[in-house]
């Protein structure tokens, strides 16, 4: 398997990721600057991660995991599950923004 094919494979597990990321945070009613303030990285952060332009590091994904309260199970074909309700669950402090 050549390095364009892995790449390849990188940036469409970064596209399902994000989008799997943009999915929970709107389930949860968070902001993007939520998610970053109770994570410790910039809302432009957030974004790239929802488009899939950045990867996230293992830590990134292990905070992600706990705030929204999942398990995150990355199988080797690509397919992303949430399983059980993760017990180390972080709760934000952020308020929600009411939609007016």
């Amino acid at each position: 398997m050549g390095k364009f094919s892995s790449n390849k494979k990188a940036i469409a597990l970064n596209e399902k990721l994000g989008a799997a990321i943009k999915a929970l945070r709107k389930k949860e009613n968070l902001t993007q600057q939520q998610v970053a303030e109770a994570i410790g990285v910039s809302y432009q952060q957030v974004q790239k991660w929802e488009n899939g332009r950045n990867s996230l590091n293992s830590f990134r994904l292990l905070q992600l995991s706990a705030l929204f309260g999942l398990t995150i199970i990355i199988r080797p074909d690509g397919l992303i599950k949430f399983g059980a309700l993760n017990p180390y669950r972080i709760k934000t402090d952020a308020p929600v923004i009411s939609k007016k």
